[in-house]
């Protein structure tokens, strides 16, 4: 038997995969925040895709807004977000994950930052929320995680919770690969080349 998990497990988001990954991730004592000042390749992957995503909310979500990250993991670009006036929710059926998010928040958090950031443990297919309850959610190298068939139902749940004229942002990698993958060597080449 193998501890790999099969490729049906995987494209469904398999809670017990997403777990044994962030436990891997929290043990090797991985830091994920977009730093202004890259110690990382991946630091230095993470920064502009959170600039971007702030540039698409200053357009649409007022800071104070509430944005909600599903299957947030390190929760990197919240922690950002709520560092610029964001009020953000950190969700993820892994409680692994959420520890890494935690850790990053107490480590990132600006000094009396005004905004709060809630970690909640529940599965992205039955969110806890109210219906319209934000005005931006984030999907970041989530979604290509489902099979076809659980995607319309995915987000017929996120629709629910995004409140009339939300904006919807999903960054989204080719189901063989997580953005993880995809960044390592674009992070190797910009550092290389820097």
């Amino acid at each position: 038997m193998t501890d790999t998990p099969s490729r049906d497990a995987w494209e469904r988001g398999s809670i017990e995969y997403f777990r044994r990954e962030w436990t891997k991730q929290k043990d090797d004592s991985e830091h994920v925040y977009p730093r202004s000042d890259p110690s990382t390749q991946w630091d230095a992957f993470e920064l502009p895709k959170a600039e971007f995503v702030r540039g698409l909310l200053a357009n649409t979500v007022p800071a104070g807004g509430r944005v909600l990250e599903y299957g947030c993991g390190a929760a990197g670009i919240l922690i950002y977000l709520a560092n610029h006036g964001y009020r953000g929710v950190a969700l993820d059926a892994s409680p692994e994950a959420l520890a890494i998010a935690r850790a990053n928040d107490r480590a990132e958090a600006d000094p009396g930052r005004g905004t709060d950031l809630s970690f909640v443990v529940a599965n992205a297919l039955t969110m806890p929320f109210p219906d319209g309850s934000f005005e931006c959610v984030i999907s970041n190298g989530l979604l290509e995680h489902f099979a076809p068939e659980v995607v319309p139902e995915l987000l017929s749940e996120v629709v629910r919770v995004l409140g009339p004229g939300g904006l919807f942002i999903a960054d989204i990698a080719h189901r063989r690969a997580s953005t993880r993958q995809v960044a390592k060597p674009i992070n190797f080449t910009v550092s290389y080349l820097a």
